[in-house]
């Protein structure tokens, strides 16, 4: 029987944390181009709103929550060229790759 603190690892592994940012990067992206260029802005640009003044102000929560979740995604990216600068043995190749 093998002992079960050997096979469990806890944490979070770089390839988990990149998943992390690249969907978070993906949540601003569509919050940026999707919702506040392609909904608010033709809107607020003509004076004219649609949906009404309530789905205007939902639409603003909306993209400000997608922009603000997106704003994780730096300090990961950020966190991990650190630890590959720290843990590279060629800082050329690195720096070049």
């Amino acid at each position: 029987m093998t002992d079960m603190r050997k096979t469990l690892k806890v944490g979070l592994t770089g390839n988990t944390l990149k998943l992390i940012a690249i969907f978070t990067m993906l949540i601003d992206h569509i919050g940026a181009s999707c919702i506040e260029a392609g909904l608010l802005l033709p809107e607020l640009e003509t004076g004219e709103v649609s949906g009404g003044a309530l789905n205007q102000l939902s639409l603003f929560q909306l993209d400000r929550v997608l922009r603000f979740t997106g704003r994780l995604a730096f300090p990961i990216f950020a966190f991990m060229t650190v630890e590959g600068y720290f843990h590279t043995r060629n800082l050329k190749r690195y720096v070049l790759r």
